[in-house]
């Protein structure tokens, strides 16, 4: 049972080539993060063949950036979220004083939290110093505010030592401890 209508041609499978960089078909590298690379490293040089796209880059402001002009003047992106949040953090390090405090709170009648305070001003990344004291006082911590540290338990009587042990950037005078109300 053939068909009436005509012999149906079967089209021959395509064959797609990937750029070495990016590993995309090399129409597509012009949308890749590194289109120059992708043209070094294309076959045929970098020059595109017929119908293909040329793979420049098109500025926001519509201009064309090709490969005779400006080639290493790009424009990236930038993320304003975390570039104002380091400016507030490095402005609140300036006006905080360089004193590490270390309070004891009630969580329940007979459960105790110790907080850890002002580890930033001396330029201690919080969530590895979080890390170093729950492996080292056996304990779980975690960062609870901007520039604060949560240490399940009492641990007032080795934590000057820990902190003088782990942390050199802080001198042993610079450590405060502080009763809660």
């Amino acid at each position: 049972m053939a068909d009436s209508d005509g012999d149906m041609e079967i089209p021959e499978p395509i064959n797609v080539e990937y750029c070495s960089v990016c590993t995309m078909p090399y129409e597509f590298c012009s949308f890749s993060a590194t289109p120059d690379r992708c043209k070094a490293a294309a076959p045929d040089g970098g020059n595109a063949a017929e119908g293909e796209d040329t793979g420049d880059v098109v500025d926001d402001d519509g201009g064309d950036e090709g490969a005779a002009e400006g080639e290493g003047k790009k424009k990236r992106q930038t993320r304003g979220g975390k570039g104002l949040a380091t400016k507030a953090a490095k402005k609140q390090q300036a006006k905080s004083p360089t004193v590490v405090t270390i309070t004891l709170t009630t969580r329940n009648k007979r459960k105790f939290v110790t907080i850890i305070s002002g580890l930033a001003s001396f330029g201690i990344d919080l969530k590895q110093a979080s890390k170093k004291l729950a492996g080292r006082l056996a304990a779980s911590a975690s960062i609870s505010g901007e520039d604060e540290i949560s240490v399940t338990g009492d641990h007032t009587a080795d934590i000057a030592d820990v902190m003088a042990a782990k942390f050199k950037e802080i001198p042993e005078d610079k450590i405060v401890f502080k009763k809660a109300k």
